[in-house]
């Protein structure tokens, strides 16, 4: 029971946290509608206006078995070039799932196809693809849909005048800023006795320096899932910025700056290049490995444009999946996407 409380306390201090951090600017004056899956038809019918809903449906997928995203990346792809993609397959026992990857793994891997990643999170594999040959893959009687292996990124915080715009992250546990700022909420979660001792929180970002004195011996379990080296460790910053946010100690600064919950451990995914760019493909990764190893709580804070039907995009499935796990995940609504 205190083991949830604590969990509890850490989620709702870390998505406000996350949420003040990740002031990111999001465009309002725009008037072009984002693109939508054939299947938002579902959703917007009877909800939207008449005019709304033939200009959404204007940006959708013809075919239901190919996403949006990735028809339009097709339509734009030179001859031979090879694409990312998603390969969501079709719902099932788990042995009709895994009955269902070997079938198509056997096909992807009897082509010029190069596989990236099988999960068991969701019923999918991921795989680099050659635009000609995306249609035939969809159409193979095991898949549900293929989507494209999108980008995701950094977006970089709005600088602002006033420092609850800028985002002082660096002491938002401290008792000096949280009496500025007439709040508080931390003290009193810690006067409760709950500093996240027990708790293991996976951090999914550009890496984590280990040895940061904040953070020096609070990551217990690492992996890179990028493509540029071996090691998990910070190489833009980021990522070690979200964890002294979380479980920073404030032995830098003798106590004054430390994060919220400073007796928390911490799990090291590295997904984001040094550049803060990364894969969708290896968020889910990150995302089924930290529910594999133990994690309590998963903090992402990243952005990427995610039009479509939320219900079947590979990302929502694949969280859902980690809640279902007993796992929370907190997610910076600041960010783009």
């Amino acid at each position: 029971m205190m083991k949830r409380t604590t969990i509890a306390a850490i989620a709702v201090i870390l998505t406000v946290t996350l949420v003040f951090y990740a002031t990111a600017s999001t465009e309002s004056g725009g008037s072009a509608d984002p693109p939508f899956e054939a299947t938002i038809s579902k959703l917007i019918a009877g909800q939207y206006p008449a005019e709304w809903q033939n200009s959404i449906q204007a940006h959708g997928s013809q075919d239901s078995s190919v996403g949006a995203e990735l028809t339009k990346k097709m339509e734009a792809s030179k001859s031979g070039e090879t694409i990312g993609v998603i390969i969501l397959l079709k719902s099932g026992s788990r042995v009709s799932s895994l009955a269902s990857q070997k079938s198509v793994v056997g096909t992807l891997r009897g082509s010029d196809m190069e596989i990236k990643h099988q999960y068991h999170i969701i019923n999918g594999i991921t795989a680099t693809i050659p635009a000609e040959s995306i249609k035939e893959v969809a159409d193979l009687p095991d898949v549900e849909c293929v989507y494209l292996d999108r980008e995701i990124h950094l977006i970089e915080p709005l600088d602002a005048k006033e420092p609850a715009q800028a985002g002082s992250v660096g002491s938002l546990g401290s008792a000096e800023l949280a009496a500025e700022r007439g709040e508080g909420t931390e003290e009193r979660v810690w006067d409760a006795g709950i500093d996240g001792s027990g708790i293991v929180v996976a951090v999914i970002d550009t890496g984590i320096d280990k040895n940061h004195p904040d953070l020096y011996g609070k990551v217990i379990a690492e992996k890179n899932f990028v493509d540029d080296g071996m090691t998990a460790d910070d190489r833009n910053g980021h990522g070690t910025h979200c964890a002294g946010i979380i479980a920073g100690t404030g032995e830098a600064s003798s106590g004054r700056y430390n994060g919220v919950a400073p007796g928390a451990l911490l799990m090291n995914a590295r997904i984001l290049d040094s550049e803060g760019n990364g894969e969708l493909s290896d968020l889910i990764a990150a995302i089924e490995w930290a529910v594999d190893n133990g994690a309590d709580v998963i903090s992402i804070s990243m952005g990427g444009f995610n039009p479509g039907d939320v219900q079947s995009k590979p990302e929502c499935m694949t969280v859902d999946a980690a809640m279902d796990a007993g796992v929370v995940v907190c997610i910076a609504a600041g960010n783009s996407g």
